[in-house]
């Protein structure tokens, strides 16, 4: 947990309207600058071949960040990359 949270990991709880991470979300898109990368999906499963619906509220965050953006004199730029990460076992992945 330490190693991941020295590299700018943040947990977020799906299914709910989970402030605290939104407001970090925010804040680190438009206070700070830096780059969020974001999963709409919310989670991982076993099926690669098909997309599952994105989590309310992924591309709203984005919109609140040039609002901020905006409010602050900055340019109301937020580029969006769009990527697919397509993963497969190579084992059982049952426990020990």
């Amino acid at each position: 947990g330490k190693l991941l949270n020295h590299i700018g990991v943040y947990s977020v709880i799906r299914g709910h309207a989970d402030r605290e991470s939104i407001r970090y979300t925010r804040k680190l898109l438009a206070e700070q600058d830096r780059k969020v990368v974001i999963f709409p999906e919310g989670l991982v499963y076993e099926h690669n071949d098909r997309l599952l619906e994105f989590q309310n509220g992924v591309a709203q965050m984005g919109f609140w960040a040039m609002d901020d953006l905006e409010k602050a004199g900055k340019e109301p730029a937020l580029p969006v990359v769009p990527l697919a990460i397509r993963y497969r076992c190579c084992a059982d992945p049952q426990p020990y």
